[in-house]
């Protein structure tokens, strides 16, 4: 089970790498995270669905979106 915690460990940083460079939208990096995952059978899907559930993600998402529509709308300027 040991390799299980590598290979888990190895998605993340994966991901992370998709998402800070720009090579993928976040919401497919995180997609494939947990298809990846959930087929290699690291977690069962009730656990990979689970997390989706917590506070703590409800609200980090909510101000994803809260963050996207105020860039969206310039509410913000370049300062150069």
């Amino acid at each position: 089970m040991r390799y299980m915690a590598f290979v888990a460990a190895v998605i993340v940083v994966l991901t992370l790498i998709a998402m800070t460079t720009g090579r993928a939208p976040a919401v497919l990096a995180l997609i494939c995270a947990l298809v990846t995952a959930g087929l290699l059978r690291i977690a069962t899907p009730g656990e990979l669905f689970g997390g989706l559930s917590n506070a703590g993600v409800i609200t980090i998402a909510a101000m994803l979106v809260i963050a996207k529509g105020v860039v969206n709308c310039s509410v913000l300027c370049e300062q150069t």
